[in-house]
């Protein structure tokens, strides 16, 4: 959305080139946080999946040992 994006042009009005090229440096910058937020949270799934691992480890162990 961000390349395709139109100023629309007027007289005397801002450098089409400039323009474009900013917008393409939004639209990369943009890409890239959008993938490092999937990527960050594929991690943070795996990290509440452990978690919750451990919580079970954490609960039987203290089962087993309050049977004793």
């Amino acid at each position: 959305d961000i390349r395709r994006y139109d100023f629309g042009s007027a007289l005397r009005g801002y450098d089409r080139g400039r323009v474009d090229q900013f917008r393409d440096e939004v639209s990369h910058e943009v890409e890239r946080l959008v993938k490092q937020v999937q990527e960050l949270e594929a991690k943070a799934k795996g990290f509440h999946e452990q978690l919750r691992a451990f919580r079970e480890r954490d609960k039987a162990i203290n089962e087993a040992l309050d049977g004793r």
